[in-house]
Order: structure tokens, then sequence, then C-alpha cells
């Protein structure tokens, strides 16, 4: 129920984003903002925006099954061997695989 939750959340936010960046986008683009064309302008904004979403993301995102682990929670401690097992162990996952493979393919 958690992840089914948590998967909607995500893709609630991620189907009104497109939408509201599509808005965006279209109403600026043709337009010339502060000495620059409405598309740059467009495009930096919406780059601030998902740095930021990604900043707050790793700073206060909390990974309940870490947690549920029993193990203190991550910290950043700049191990490039640990984040890369990591990565790779999630690339390998069967699952992922097949989430990857869809997007793929439609």
């Amino acid at each position: 129920a958690q992840r089914g939750k948590a998967f909607g959340g995500l893709q609630l936010t991620a189907a009104l984003g497109g939408m509201l960046g599509s808005v965006y986008a279209t109403n600026l683009g043709g337009a010339y903002l502060a000495g620059m064309d409405g598309w740059r302008v467009v495009f930096h904004t919406v780059a601030a925006v998902s740095a930021a979403i990604g900043l707050l993301t790793l700073v206060g995102g909390r990974d309940p099954l870490y947690l549920a682990s029993g193990r203190r929670e991550r910290r950043l401690d700049g191990s490039l061997s640990a984040l890369r097992g990591e990565v790779w162990q999630l690339l390998t996952a069967p699952t992922f695989c097949v989430l990857i493979a869809q997007g793929i393919l439609g």
C-alpha cells in the first residue's frame, strides 16, 4: 500500500509537472524577456527548478527500507566505490531492467 501510494504520487507529480511545464514553455517560448529569447528563459528556469528539487531530495529524502533494516541513516561520505556498487546492484536487478525495457519500448 505504501509503495503504491508512493508510485501514484510520483506519477501524479510527473504528469502535473509535464502539463504545467508545457503550458509555461508554450506561453513564454516565443516572447522576449529580460533581454533574452523566451525559450532561453524557460530553459534556465526549468533547469533551476529541477536542480532545486534534486537538491531537496538529496538532502531531505529518506529511504524507508534502508532505515527499516536497522542501519543508521546514510551520510554522504563521498565513497565512490560504495556508490558504484549500489548503482550496479540497481542496474542488474531484473525488475529494474523490465521497467527500463518498458520505457524504451513504450
